[in-house]
């Protein structure tokens, strides 16, 4: 064996059992006992409580007052938030989005929210897909899946005024699809939460949409997963239909690489 392969060898094994024990308090989503630590690491109650008594006095372990159950501690939680901080939504959706446009055989898209509106900045698309839209587009709120999607899901303040906007112009899109005041917006969003997905049959263009969103760590909107088919095509847009249940679990795939809790079993 060369000196190089014994040295990626060489480890501490200290660190090693340490983020066994870190597994252990992460598995265990509470307070756990050092009976039950025990018995998930493997190890005796002995070397148990010495092995979370330094875990403690470095911050990587904390302790319910004397004697009592353990848990994550301050400095594992920073750890936490810094690498989910360090996670691209847009870099970890890619292979979701290629992902899906296999599996379903469809265009796939990725939109992110800005000041006007749902913007595309990824997607999938097939070859014998072409649509007239391209990354950098910006949609609509009501009259679109993805801008429907932030509707439902985001702070009412960061899109109030768009909202209110669209549902002023009496010849826009909004309009057009039944939404005319705040109570229809309502009832819209009230639907959409309860499926989990939008579905739209546009008037942008000759398309049928279902979208869904991806959540981060705090259980925040950060962005809507779209599935795209021509006016025609057997593209099921049933908020029931396994092309939305597909994208649901797609989504929280992706919102559980972001630290999100999952929304959606698997059937």
């Amino acid at each position: 064996m060369s000196t190089v392969n014994k040295e990626s060898q060489v480890g501490i094994q200290a660190a090693e059992v340490a983020v066994v024990f870190l597994r252990a308090l992460l598995d265990a989503r509470g307070p756990a006992t050092l009976t039950a630590l025990a018995t998930s690491t493997g190890l005796a109650p002995s070397k148990t409580r010495k092995y979370l008594a330094s875990l403690v006095r470095t911050g990587l372990a904390s302790q319910e007052g004397s004697g009592g159950k353990y848990l994550l501690g301050p400095l594992a939680l920073e750890l936490g938030f810094a690498a989910l901080r360090q996670l691209d939504v847009l870099e970890l959706a890619q292979p979701v989005l290629n992902r899906l446009r296999e599996e379903v055989g469809t265009t796939a898209s990725l939109m992110i929210w800005s000041e006007r509106g749902p913007v595309l900045v990824r997607w999938a698309q097939t070859d014998y897909q072409v649509f007239p839209i391209r990354p950098g587009t910006v949609f609509p709120v009501l009259s679109s899946a993805p801008g429907r999607v932030f509707a439902t899901w985001m702070a009412e303040t960061a899109t109030r005024d768009l909202i209110k906007a669209e549902l002023a112009d009496p010849e826009g899109q909004a309009v057009a699809l039944g939404l005319h005041e705040m109570e229809d917006v309502q009832r819209m969003t009230d639907d959409i939460r309860r499926t989990g997905v939008a579905t739209i049959h546009s008037v942008l263009a000759p398309v049928d949409v279902v979208c869904a969103p991806v959540f981060d760590h705090g259980n925040s909107i950060v962005a809507a997963i779209a599935l795209v088919g021509f006016h025609g095509q057997a593209f099921d847009a049933d908020p029931a239909g396994p092309l939305a249940h597909r994208l649901l679990e797609a989504c929280d795939t992706l919102s559980r690489h972001l630290g999100a809790l999952p929304r959606h079993s698997s059937k």
